[in-house]
């Protein structure tokens, strides 16, 4: 083992080449008893103890490979909803002692990896540890302890943030916990503040890859956000706020699919352009009546309608509790890389549909009313971001200040701009 895992690695040739030794390490995990597989993996725990493998990022890789090879688990990828009882356990997560070793082990490859290859930014090359399918042997081997139950979730999560203060792996380490969060959100505990910390500051650095992993919570999510969208009823926006405050994080992955929702009902039609059912719906015509077209010989009554002359106000004051619900230090920094900021900008194109276009503020007085006590709470927790967001233009209608102005809700704006100008000892 000694030759396999520590001589060939650290003494190849040009000719044994990486992809050889990894070749050599696969056909032995296949080949090999399960007595032999099981003394080569704790053999290979005893070595990290015994720190043998310090600094040798080629023997750490190759040693992961094996013990991820020989696990005999299905892909990380497949939730487990049913039994599984025929699925082999982890002989490498039997004792406390062998679990660790094997989580410092994966631990110790990443810390040797980031301080050999730092970014320019500061934050290490992750791109393989943020993919959505392709992800790195030590990552693969943290994911499989983390499944064997609730216990060795915990102790992963600990191990990890044993050393969330060394700075060349810091940002690593965040997004491994994040991982675990996405793919085992009903058995992580948020208690600790250090772990919802860094669950926060990996969502905002890594929103883009972060929104397209999988997460076994996604689709019951979803599907009560579409019903929600639908026909909301007390039952149903209950459960969707209590996920919004004791899982906000599962929650906001969905934001782009409210968006699109909203937008439907402005429109009045469907995915599928099919017209939504007119019962319930507010109807609004505009302020000069109908507008007389020339058809051939004879004129005609037209109505003009645009978006947001029709909605349902229901839907769209039960998405405002759900987003009210989000605590906002997760709703006005990641949620808004998530996309919140592009949901809001639908209700400021509602509001001024009705206030400014139709002039029939009695339509959206509920709506108005929400969506002012949300923005006020955007304004007092960032008050900077709510500055530089006003001063985004949004095509075809001016700038969100503008917007804000027009739709009678501009004290925000006055507010803010005070409260930014007191001095510190207020």
């Amino acid at each position: 083992w000694e030759l396999i895992f520590i001589e060939i690695v650290s003494d190849r040739s040009d000719s044994v080449t990486c992809d050889t030794i990894m070749s050599l390490v696969c056909n032995c995990a296949m080949r090999w008893s399960n007595e032999h597989i099981n003394a080569c993996q704790s053999w290979i725990l005893s070595q990290q103890s015994k720190c043998s493998f310090a600094g040798s990022i080629q023997s750490l890789k190759v040693s992961l490979r094996f013990l991820v090879i020989s696990s005999e688990q299905k892909p990380i990828q497949c939730f487990d909803f049913g039994n599984d009882a025929n699925v082999p356990r982890l002989a490498y997560a039997q004792t406390q002692e062998s679990t660790i070793s094997a989580i410092r082990l994966a631990l110790d490859y990443l810390e040797i990896e980031n301080h050999t290859e730092p970014s320019n930014s500061g934050i290490p090359q992750t791109e393989t540890s943020t993919g959505r399918n392709i992800i790195p042997d030590w990552l693969i081997l943290l994911v499989l302890i983390s499944k064997a139950s609730t216990q060795h979730l915990e102790r992963t999560i600990d191990c990890v943030l044993e050393h969330s203060n060394k700075a060349s792996s810091l940002h690593s380490r965040y997004l491994v916990l994040l991982r675990l969060y996405t793919m085992f959100p009903l058995r992580m505990t948020l208690g600790e503040s250090r772990l919802r910390h860094a669950l926060l500051e990996a969502s905002y650095d890594y929103h883009r890859p972060w929104l397209e992993w999988r997460c076994p919570l996604d689709g019951q999510v979803s599907e009560m956000l579409c019903n929600i969208t639908t026909s909301p009823h007390q039952r149903l926006c209950q459960s969707t706020i209590d996920i919004a405050k004791h899982h906000p994080l599962i929650l906001i992955r969905q934001l782009s699919l409210l968006k699109k929702r909203l937008i439907e009902d402005g429109s009045g039609v469907d995915s599928e352009n099919k017209s939504l059912i007119k019962r319930g719906r507010i109807q609004g015509r505009q302020f000069e009546g109908d507008t007389i077209a020339r058809v051939g010989s004879r004129d005609v009554k037209v109505s003009i309608i645009l978006w947001g002359y029709s909605f349902s106000e229901p839907v769209w004051t039960s998405v405002l509790d759900v987003l009210m619900s989000l605590p906002a230090e997760v709703a006005f920094t990641c949620g808004w890389k998530a996309g919140l900021n592009e949901v809001l900008e639908v209700y400021l194109k509602l509001l001024y549909t009705h206030i400014k276009i139709l002039h029939m503020e009695s339509n959206i007085e509920r709506i108005c009313e929400k969506f002012t006590i949300l923005l006020s709470s955007f304004a007092s927790c960032k008050s900077n971001d709510f500055q530089d967001w006003a001063s985004e233009k949004v095509f075809g209608w001016g700038t969100i200040g503008n917007l804000i102005e027009r739709c009678g809700i501009g004290h925000l704006l006055a507010a803010n701009e005070v409260s930014q100008q007191k001095p510190l000892d207020g």
